[in-house]
């Protein structure tokens, strides 16, 4: 039984590592300097909640499609989430843009240690935009 402690204890202390050393974690700001959001990893899966806006006078996401949510405070708002790591970029994830209300699918990698790019479509990545993001030192 202590043996089987153990291992779990060493299993979850792995993973934490492993998951601290990816170097996508961290704060990162928009090329358009529009938004800053905070990149960590929740239960094996990446992401990213906004914590600051350049628009200071939109405090809540009013322009998000389902009435229940438009009360959520931009600062905290998640709007990246469920990507996984797949041959080092990350990927099968959601992609949020508060401004217009709509919901991607996406993907994300870096491009250096301190460029990130986040692209976000509907159907084919083809038809999609991307964003660069810079992390904050």
């Amino acid at each position: 039984m202590k043996n089987l402690f153990a291992l779990i204890l060493l299993l979850i202390c792995s993973s934490s590592l492993v998951d601290a050393a990816d170097p996508i974690l961290g704060l990162w700001k928009k090329s358009d300097g529009q938004a800053t959001i905070q990149i960590t990893i929740e239960e094996g899966k990446l992401v990213g909640r906004v914590t600051a806006a350049k628009d200071t006078t939109r405090t809540h996401d009013t322009k998000n499609p389902d009435p229940k949510l438009r009360n959520r405070k931009i600062i905290g708002l998640p709007v990246v989430w469920g990507f996984y790591k797949k041959d080092g970029k990350w990927e099968g994830g959601r992609v949020y843009d508060s401004s217009n209300g709509k919901t991607y699918q996406g993907k994300i990698w870096l491009e250096g240690s301190d460029k990130m790019m986040m692209r976000g479509f509907k159907g084919v990545s083809l038809l999609g935009r991307s964003a660069e993001w810079y992390r904050v030192k």
